[in-house]
């Protein structure tokens, strides 16, 4: 069964959402016969052209929803504890917020590869724990090269357009959808499922959606 996941990098619930899917996955008796598709979602669609640091995370999150500096703290600080009740321990205060759509092209390269589910990990840490700035062209080739990506391909994408028709085609898909927040989760082609639900959603969800006729009929 393929299950087809629109996502940001930089946003916290798409990192504990795919933590929490991959839970129920791993205990799911049908687990190993699912295949997880990851399609790009920008939340902030900023041309790269006028990409720019945009300050800390707090202070991002303080001027987009009229926070003061303390409740945006809160908050960040409320999300990275549910995080490592997940597992993932992050430090919000350096991570560096700024556009996602080299990063998403990068994503589409992986996929092409073999290997956008570690890149993503790979790029969701770097964001969340490290500090690194994954608009940042040296970080994302020192992302893609450990995966064992083309230095090439890399070079060639970062130096063009490589890659970009790919991202509107799934920012397009999920207009269609009606998608306008992630993560946003799809089974079967069939069964839509929003936000970071606990690992007992998702396995409610899979169930359902396994035992429709019309999902089994879809599986090759």
């Amino acid at each position: 069964m393929r299950i087809d996941v629109w996502s940001d990098i930089v946003c916290p619930w798409c990192a504990i959402g795919k933590k929490r899917l991959e839970k129920a996955l791993s205990v799911w008796e049908h687990g190993e016969q699912t295949r997880v598709v990851w399609h790009s979602f920008e939340l902030d669609p900023t041309p790269k052209a006028r990409r720019k640091p945009v300050g800390s995370l707090h202070e991002l999150l303080a001027s987009k929803y009229g926070m003061s500096p303390a409740d945006a703290l809160a908050a960040n600080q409320r999300v990275t504890d549910v995080a490592l009740a997940e597992g993932m321990q992050w430090n919000l205060s350096i991570a560096k917020p700024n556009c996602t759509l080299d990063a998403h092209r990068l994503l589409q390269l992986g996929a092409s590869a073999g290997v956008q589910k570690p890149l993503m990990d790979a790029m969701m840490a770097a964001y969340f724990a490290e500090g690194k700035d994954i608009s940042d062209p040296a970080v994302l080739t020192e992302l893609g090269l450990a995966q064992g990506l083309s230095p090439t391909a890399i070079a060639a994408l970062l130096a063009g357009d490589d890659w970009l028709a790919e991202v509107r085609d799934d920012e397009q898909q999920a207009a269609a959808h009606g998608i306008t927040g992630v993560p946003f989760f799809v089974l079967g082609g069939r069964y839509g499922l929003s936000g970071a639900q606990p690992p007992e959603t998702f396995a409610r969800a899979l169930a359902q959606a396994w035992a429709d006729p019309a999902v089994q009929a879809a599986i090759p």
